[in-house]
């Protein structure tokens, strides 16, 4: 009677344990998927804009040329959640933005000249956006600043490319 009871006794912990352990499965799988679909940074592993160009020439172009911001719109739309085309200017900020602060020396010029064009509220928004949706890292692998127009911090980056 003893070893039938320690049998069940082995049988039902070992089940115990099984599904103790598929629980603790499914509720790390369930909280890793809310958190993908939550994800700050989630949809913009990859560059929207093919060949690295300048943030500064692409801002210039999209605010020169309207016809390209179903182009370019996508920086600020980059999970496609927002269906109606965002304004020329608005599109043209956010590159002048991200070149600023990727570091372009020129780009504040541009920020200056367009944010009175914005409607109230709207550089502030776009500037807020642009810093939770990208990283740092993000922006430079997808985006290239020419060397002559970056700001230099420090003594020794000037003498790396003399």
């Amino acid at each position: 009677m003893r070893i039938f009871l320690l049998i069940i006794l082995v049988n039902l912990t070992a089940c115990t344990s099984v599904a103790s352990s598929t629980a603790a499965l499914m509720v790390a799988l369930h909280s890793q998927k809310i958190e993908r679909d939550t994800r700050r940074y989630k949809g913009i592993d990859r560059c929207f804009v093919p060949n690295r160009p300048s943030p500064l020439e692409v801002g210039y172009r999209v605010f020169n040329d309207s016809s390209l911001v179903t182009e370019y719109q996508i920086i600020l739309n980059p999970e496609l959640k927002k269906t109606e085309d965002f304004a020329a200017k608005d599109v043209a900020y956010a590159y002048f933005y991200i070149a600023h602060k990727m570091g372009d020396s020129t780009a504040w010029q541009y920020l200056k000249l367009i944010s009175p064009q914005l409607n109230e509220g709207a550089a502030k928004e776009i500037e807020e956006f642009i810093d939770y949706k990208y990283l740092q890292s993000h922006l430079t692998k997808c985006f290239n600043v020419p060397e002559i127009y970056k700001k230099r911090l420090k003594d020794r980056d000037l003498l790396k490319t003399q």
